[in-house]
């Protein structure tokens, strides 16, 4: 199911002209994505953080606004 999912989404997206997709995957998804085609791109950082709590405020941006 997750392969056809994969396929019926890359496919979408071709449609309506995109040249690239990036994914999150987890280690157990690998082969999967590997198999249609994915390749691993190991330059990118993915990086979260938490959201401020409603009331706290948020830290400065580059520049001093906030």
């Amino acid at each position: 199911m997750a392969e056809a999912v994969t396929r019926a989404l890359v496919g979408a997206l071709q449609e309506r002209g995109c040249s690239s997709v990036e994914l999150i995957a987890t280690p157990e998804g690998l082969p999967l994505y590997r198999k249609l085609g994915f390749d691993p791109a190991a330059h990118y950082l993915t990086l979260r953080h938490p959201l401020a709590a409603a009331g706290t405020a948020r830290p400065a941006t580059a520049g001093g606004a906030a």
